[in-house]
């Protein structure tokens, strides 16, 4: 039986290769959005806490320099939470493009695996068939030969 060889293996090995690359931005893209996803809620929590306190000291005698400080401190924390929720669609939005590059990828490999696929079935056949005919070739040269011996005993 002759090996298999597929005349698009190196294409195949590229483009697992590809679909690896794929994979590992994807993984990337994730834990990025993921820490984004962790400066959300700390950005989140620090404006939650600011408030908090802010409404604590509202019934206190404080200085009117104080509450000019803490709407500013208060700004600067809603504009981190804008910024981190900004930074996070970012991170969504590359995910999401990487998810579409591994598919597209994967859906490469797999176009070539079937065509491999195929062409291994195909190889398997034909050789099927050609050890069948040597076998085939084989018996009549036999049968052929037993009956030459048969008529030369007859003689």
């Amino acid at each position: 039986m002759s090996r298999f060889r597929f005349r698009l293996q190196k294409v195949l090995d590229l483009r697992e290769s590809l679909v690896d690359q794929a994979e590992r931005k994807l993984a990337e893209a994730r834990r990025r959005e993921s820490e984004e996803r962790q400066s959300v809620a700390a950005a989140e929590a620090a404006s939650d806490e600011a408030m908090t306190h802010l409404r604590a000291t509202v019934g206190r005698t404080f200085k009117a320099g104080d509450a000019i400080t803490i709407a500013r401190h208060q700004g600067a924390l809603k504009e981190c939470v804008k910024a981190a929720r900004v930074r996070l669609a970012e991170a969504g939005e590359v995910v999401s493009g990487r998810h579409s590059e591994l598919v597209n990828a994967a859906r490469d490999r797999s176009a070539l695996e079937l065509l491999r696929d195929r062409r291994l079935t195909e190889h398997r056949v034909e050789e099927t068939r050609r050890e069948q005919t040597i076998i085939d070739e084989a018996a009549l040269r036999t049968n052929h030969s037993a009956r030459r011996i048969k008529d030369l005993s007859g003689i």
